[in-house]
């Protein structure tokens, strides 16, 4: 968390392009990119600290199934031995692991939270994106190409996501056909645990070094969100901000840009009812397409703004150090 928010803030006025359905679509920043990756570890943060409370309940005194007939003090034991709670029903005691498929959830969750990080480096550290620098520690040559800098560390963080789910498979499939009361098939769920465990805390290690070492190209980056048919979404927003219906704004900016075709975005739109409606407004038509705008007038909570960023990066920080 504290390598992926360091780094947001390092870049948080670098703009890129944000990406929906693998498709360039609006000019957003790095530091939002990076907040929207930590809200997401918050979330795992959090699913973890709540199920410590599953967990810290004490067992001991259940015997087989119907409790124990000698005089224990079970609330002592529990105080000396550092458990919230004793067990309420020695035959539930004996037979749950809800606990444990709740962790390796929890791990599974946090797995495929690291795998969509890694997912998104590999692709901006690609020689077609080139908007992030891997660290030399975390990367590999390639037995036959030279000139390959592959992102191996990555790709084996994305591909524990695939582990972890199936160490969460193994304790459901484990638990659905078992009878009430205590059976040799629990046994079986010490493995999966500790793997799920193992794996998550080895990929968060390997994550935050990647990230750490982060190189930010943000010339890469700005190229990349210069690109015209991304500021269409901005158009139709200034449109819609000097008086025309937002539905009526998508529509002509949608009709400017088949009109281009052959022009840029600018030059279709600054001949056509946009540019019109516009400049009745008394704003210059290509306003809208600068990249280095990008996020400036996004005033909501949660939305792109270099400012915003730092700050919605530091509530996540905070939100982990301060429980």
């Amino acid at each position: 968390m504290r390598a992926l928010v360091e780094k947001g803030q390092e870049g948080h006025d670098a703009v890129m392009p944000g990406y929906t359905h693998t498709r360039a679509a609006e000019p957003i920043t790095f530091g939002h990119w990076a907040a929207a990756h930590a809200w997401g570890l918050v979330r795992d943060f959090d699913r973890l600290a709540d199920a410590r409370k599953r967990v810290d309940v004490l067992p001991l005194g259940s015997g087989a199934l119907a409790g124990a007939s000698l005089p224990l003090d079970r609330e002592a034991m529990a105080r000396d031995l550092g458990f919230a709670a004793v067990s309420e029903n020695a035959l539930d005691a004996v037979m749950d692991r809800d606990f444990a498929v709740e962790l390796a959830f929890d791990c599974a969750q946090l797995q495929t939270h690291l795998a969509r990080l890694a997912e998104d480096l590999i692709h901006f550290a690609s020689p077609e994106y080139a908007f992030v620098r891997l660290p030399e520690a975390f990367t590999t040559g390639s037995s036959l190409m030279p000139q390959k800098k592959n992102p191996d560390a990555l790709e084996l963080v994305r591909g524990k996501a695939a582990r972890v789910d199936g160490d969460l498979l193994r304790l459901l499939a484990l638990l659905k056909g078992l009878p009430a009361g205590y059976q040799k098939d629990l046994q079986e769920d010490k493995e999966a645990v500790f793997d799920a465990v193992d794996t998550a805390l080895g990929s968060v290690a390997v994550t935050a070094g990647v990230v750490s070492g982060l190189g930010l190209e943000r010339d890469a980056m700005r190229r990349a969100a210069a690109r015209e048919e991304m500021m269409a979404a901005g158009l139709a927003v200034a449109l819609a901000r000097e008086g025309m219906p937002f539905r009526k704004a998508h529509h002509v900016v949608g009709r400017s840009w088949r009109v281009a075709e052959g022009l840029s975005l600018a030059e279709g739109g600054g001949r056509g009812e946009a540019a019109r409606h516009l400049a009745g407004g008394g704003r210059p038509a290509r306003r809208p397409f600068r990249p280095a705008r990008g996020g400036e007038g996004q005033v909501a909570p949660g939305r792109d703004r270099p400012e915003a960023a730092k700050a919605s990066l530091a509530a996540a920080l905070a939100r982990v150090a301060g429980a």
